[in-house]
């Protein structure tokens, strides 16, 4: 009995500690708004000249997007603190002077990216905002791919190649292995410098930070969807929330278990007391053991009082989904066109045939998953020692009647 009580303790042990990971590397990812969307092909233009009239292939569509992007923008100055929007050039090579090369994942950075998207830098510098506005032709690597095209980290001030164009590195990020990302190395530019060039982009993004409770989820979708559709709009607040949903249902269950326990002892101890200066009354004054009433009243006060505190932090732990996840309460709960429809509309977006997905959402979903093992793990290890505790507590009582 006594070592299946400690292989269950461990457990629940080890479980407790990745629940306490899980939770804190959840709440390190920043609840911002993003949209990811397909980008146009380049398209042939005509541009004027000194001497005539040319035609060039470059990315016009995306700067028109962008133009557009920035008239859109102009409404969310109420919901909206900051936004960035870029792009992606994935599995590009990407090569110096002498020959060496690797296969990267180039980010296209928009003014206010580095606000958004903070990177560690090892060396060197990020770009300033004037090169992400205007085009430059600098980048900055992470550790992985200097070690592959320099095989040092001291890349400031070297060039690379990449689809046709040269770059001057100015700073060098450091290396950050984690869930959500390809392994393969990465690469930083302006979208500006690939705007005029015949270069084919995979995918736009727009990152924007939300105020808080100011209702910027629907706003976002709603303008995103009419700036360019058939994209993915991902709430990073709603990811983090659906990651620690299981969990919190875990704690408020076994909260309430424990505040009930204590609510039942407070209320012996309060039965206890009473009948203690009930006999006491038979033999002294009530002025005498006034003071020694008081003070035991108190603390019961007090005890009850910290459990109604416990359980209003449990409520609100419980209920704050309620606040994130508003599409999935039915504008009727009891008729079930209005549950369907609800339901329906909550699942329509996961269905989609397509979906872009983020390191960071990527992330968030792998923690889901590790968050709700170690809370299937606790449950079943709490839902154990509860029923043997049951049943011992009924062999004592047995055993007390018996004699």
């Amino acid at each position: 009995m006594k070592k299946v009580s400690k292989t269950r303790l461990v457990l629940a042990l080890l479980c407790a500690a990745v629940a306490v990971w899980g939770w804190y590397e959840v709440r390190q990812v920043e609840p911002h708004l993003q949209y990811v969307v397909s980008a146009p092909a380049p398209e042939e233009a005509e541009s004027t000249a000194a001497g005539g009239t040319e035609k060039a292939v470059t990315n016009a569509p995306v700067t028109a997007l962008m133009k557009s992007l920035q008239k859109t923008a102009e409404g969310w100055t109420e919901s909206i603190e900051k936004w960035t929007a870029g792009g992606w050039l994935l599995g590009r090579t990407v090569s110096e002077e002498k020959g060496e090369s690797s296969s990267v994942n180039v980010t296209l950075c928009g003014e206010k990216y580095f606000e958004i998207c903070p990177q560690l830098i090892e060396t060197g510098r990020l770009l300033y905002s004037s090169e992400l506005k205007y085009s430059a032709n600098v980048c900055v690597l992470d550790e992985p791919a200097a070690l592959a095209l320099f095989h040092t980290a001291e890349a400031v001030d070297r060039e690379v190649t990449l689809e046709g164009m040269t770059f001057r590195v100015v700073g060098v990020t450091r290396h950050t292995d984690r869930v959500g990302e390809d392994g393969k190395p990465n690469v930083w530019i302006a979208l500006a410098d690939v705007l005029e060039k015949e270069i084919s982009i995979d995918a736009l993004f727009v990152e924007a930070v939300p105020i808080e409770n100011a209702g910027a989820g629907t706003g976002f979708t709603e303008s995103m969807k009419s700036w360019k559709s058939g994209g993915t709009v991902i709430d990073l607040n709603k990811e983090k929330t659906g990651a620690t949903l299981w969990l919190r249902m875990l704690i408020f269950l076994m909260g309430v278990v424990i505040v009930l326990w204590v609510i039942s002892e407070l209320n012996r101890a309060t039965i206890a007391t009473i009948r203690y200066f009930q006999m006491r009354l038979r033999d002294v004054y009530a002025t005498r053991i006034a003071i020694p009433v008081f003070f035991r009243g108190l603390l019961l006060v007090l005890g009850y009082a910290g459990c109604a505190a416990a359980m209003a932090g449990l409520m609100n732990l419980v209920l704050a989904p309620i606040y994130v996840f508003p599409e999935w309460i039915p504008a009727v709960v009891v008729e079930w066109d209005e549950v369907s429809t609800t339901f329906w509309n909550v699942w329509h977006g996961w269905a989609a045939r397509q979906e872009w997905r983020t390191p960071e959402l990527l992330r968030l979903r792998w923690l889901t998953i590790v968050l709700n093992m170690a809370a299937a793990g606790l449950g079943m290890i709490c839902f154990a020692a509860i029923r043997s505790w049951r049943t011992m507590e009924n062999d004592r009582r047995e055993r007390k009647t018996e004699e």
